[in-house]
């Protein structure tokens, strides 16, 4: 494998099989079928990557910015413990409705529906996540026996922007490179390198502009006619030809006087 732009030659591992596909610049490739020699492909990964891509939503309104889920701490809680805002874990396995966990004791829990009818139980271990119908929430500190959270279906959404607040902190999560690059980072660094190449290739152009003047001027000083120079040059040849025009005038005057003088 060789880079398109500069040829230079890419490190690359595997066989190029599905057990052991060929791995280079973090890509993994399957090469299906029997190659002959000298076949050659192209390899361009992020060519289509937005090819697919349409606008869904053209309206505000219908932006679920809403999270699906509110909880809540009941009033007459005794403990000091405190549960998170609750996530889907399955949506697939959602049931929607309003739940109730409440603590039997300061080690073990349960959830009832709306019917009061029990739904999952469990031991409590503080900040550990208790899953049950897709939904997911975590309580951290101690409760007291008789504590209850309530977990209701955020049918509504009215006053709640949470999903558009976690979208937008997308901008700012190390989520590329392995976790260590967030989407803002990764942008900055593609415009500042686009900036830099940009100026790299106007500065080239412009050193290439003087290289070619000179070149110009140089053959020019060779086989360039100045027309000053020329004018001045006729001008020169102009007055020699009217020097040896007199010389010849004289010469001839000479001449015809001694031709007068003899007879």
């Amino acid at each position: 494998m060789t880079r398109a732009d500069t040829g230079a030659a890419v490190a690359m591992g595997g066989s190029g099989t599905a057990a052991s596909p060929f791995t280079a610049e973090g890509l993994s490739i399957v090469i299906n079928g029997a190659p002959s020699a000298g076949d050659r492909m192209l390899v361009q990964p992020t060519r289509t990557a937005v090819a697919g891509m349409s606008v869904i939503l053209r309206q505000p309104e219908e932006v679920a910015a809403a999270a699906p889920l509110l909880t809540s701490a009941a009033n007459a809680n005794t403990g000091n413990a405190s549960i998170d805002a609750g996530m889907l874990a399955d949506s697939a396995a959602w049931v929607r409705g309003d739940y109730t966990l409440s603590f039997t004791n300061a080690t073990t829990w349960q959830v009832t529906d709306s019917t009061n009818a029990v739904v999952a139980t469990g031991g409590y271990s503080a900040g550990a996540p208790i899953v049950f119908n897709g939904v997911q929430v975590a309580v951290s500190g101690t409760p007291a026996a008789g504590d209850s959270f309530q977990i209701k279906d955020n049918a509504s959404g009215t006053g709640d922007n949470r999903n558009a607040l976690q979208i937008a902190a997308l901008l700012t999560r190390p989520v590329l490179n392995g976790g260590t690059v967030s989407l803002g980072d990764n942008v900055g660094r593609l415009v500042s390198n686009i900036g830099v190449q940009t100026s790299q290739a106007q500065s080239g152009r412009d050193a290439q502009q003087i290289v070619m003047n000179d070149a110009n001027s140089a053959i020019s000083s060779v086989a360039g006619v100045n027309l000053d120079e020329e004018a001045a040059n006729l001008m020169r040849f102009q007055q020699a030809y009217q020097a040896a025009a007199k010389v010849i005038g004289v010469a001839n005057a000479l001449f015809q006087s001694l031709l007068d003088a003899t007879r």
